[in-house]
């Protein structure tokens, strides 16, 4: 089976690889906020991604089996090759939840594309309902004393056996490394009140940001995919919602059941 693990270890270098993003998550005290996400990604990334995604098909029908059809998967496609008409259409089905574009721009120089997308939401805890959010979104849990824990899951069960690999192989990494060079991605919250603690990588009073960077770390992305993502922050005077948009992270959160 080693040639299908270097197939998906190529796969995932070419969707991940050559990215550079950077989404931020912003709540309010009143339960509203914004989600901006800033990425850019190179024309090459995105020919060879849709390349790749004929193969894996190709080669399942060959096997006689079946694989998840990532061409018609609408969130991966608007995200790997975005078109601001394609996502101001997908924005507006979420009106009904108070989810709107506030800002799109798309432009492209030097072979990259370069994306600016900021949503506005009324009530966080909506967002439940939202598939992009179900999929993608953090929980937020209010803890007997008050304060609130923000978390998201790790993309990647921490016991699974792929996460326990959290050092890629010296001959793999030769190979992806000129793919996934470039390759930055820096996760941030914003929240109302103040931090009491976090897993964050940097950190003030009301933000924590996690930063992935391959040319500094060559496991980044084995640590973007097996971050469990925690901010503890002070809930007095505010009235948030339990919002749970992802199985637990295994954080004790020890959430208010009031």
């Amino acid at each position: 089976m080693k040639w299908l693990r270097i197939c998906i270890v190529i796969s995932v270098a070419i969707m991940s690889g050559c990215i550079k993003a950077s989404p931020t998550l912003i709540i309010k005290a009143d339960g509203s906020g914004n989600l901006e996400l800033n990425y850019s990604i190179s024309e090459a990334s995105i020919n060879q991604m849709k390349a790749m995604s004929k193969l894996k098909q190709q080669m399942a029908l060959a096997a006689g089996t079946a694989l998840p059809n990532v061409d018609g998967d609408d969130l991966l496609q608007l995200f790997m090759d975005p078109d601001e008409d394609r996502i101001t259409a997908k924005v507006k089905k979420y009106r009904d939840l108070g989810i709107e574009l506030k800002r799109i721009k798309i432009s492209s120089r030097n072979a990259w594309r370069f994306i600016e997308i900021n949503l506005s939401f009324l009530d966080i805890k909506k967002l439940e309902k939202a598939d992009f959010f179900r999929e993608n979104g953090f929980n937020l849990t209010q803890r007997h004393d008050g304060s609130y824990l923000l978390s998201k899951p790790a993309a990647r069960q921490k016991d699974s056996k792929a996460a326990s690999d959290k050092s890629a192989d010296p001959k793999e990494l030769a190979f992806l490394s000129p793919i996934m060079s470039g390759f930055t991605v820096e996760i941030k919250f914003e929240f109302p009140g103040r931090m009491i603690d976090t897993n964050a990588h940097s950190k003030n009073l009301n933000t924590a940001e996690w930063r992935f960077e391959f040319d500094k770390d060559s496991d980044a992305l084995s640590k973007l995919q097996n971050q469990d993502f925690r901010v503890i922050f002070e809930g007095k005077s505010l009235k948030l919602p339990n919002v749970q948009m992802n199985p637990p992270s295994g954080v004790n959160a020890t959430p208010n059941k009031t």
